[in-house]
């Protein structure tokens, strides 16, 4: 069973080097992320996700009030997924995102396909700027429609003048 351990934050919710349970830290930081979003608040805390044998296995600092995250395994889910890896570690990264999701509370498991407005303003962003691939292939297009026009030209032309001859 995983485990959190906040190790620094600016909330008084969060005792440091107090270890919690996975559903106990997503019910607090989610109710703290709550709070400070309705009061505009910021913050931030640095924790660690611990194994079995309290070993590290996970590091992060949680940005709360920032709208980012609903609570801190969704923070961790939106941070690794956003990283490339090779795949080694992409199996393990799943092993590990698997492994948090069965220990979050059902009420708090983030299946709506709801987004954040920095995630929604990211996307809209990607959505408007014109990849460098679809670039390449209207500069192929245009180029093979002009070859085309200049090879027919061409054909028309050296048709039309031995004709004449």
């Amino acid at each position: 069973m995983l485990s959190v351990m906040f190790i620094k934050s600016e909330t008084k919710e969060l005792k440091p080097f107090q270890k919690l349970s996975i559903p106990e830290a997503c019910e607090i930081t989610e109710t703290v992320e709550t709070q400070y979003q309705r009061t505009r608040k910021k913050a931030h805390a640095d924790f660690f996700i611990l194994d079995e044998e309290d070993h590290e296995i996970y590091a992060g600092t949680l940005s709360i009030g920032s709208g980012h995250a609903r609570h801190v395994v969704d923070h961790i889910k939106k941070k690794l997924t956003s990283l490339k890896m090779d795949d080694i570690q992409e199996a393990r990264k799943r092993s590990f995102l698997e492994q948090l999701e069965k220990e979050v509370p059902d009420h708090l498991k983030t299946t709506d396909g709801s987004s954040s407005l920095e995630d929604a303003t990211e996307d809209y962003v990607q959505m408007n700027q014109t990849s460098v691939l679809s670039t390449r292939n209207r500069r192929m297009i245009y180029g093979g429609g002009i070859l085309s026009l200049i090879i027919l030209s061409v054909t028309c032309f050296s048709t039309v003048a031995t004709s004449q001859d």
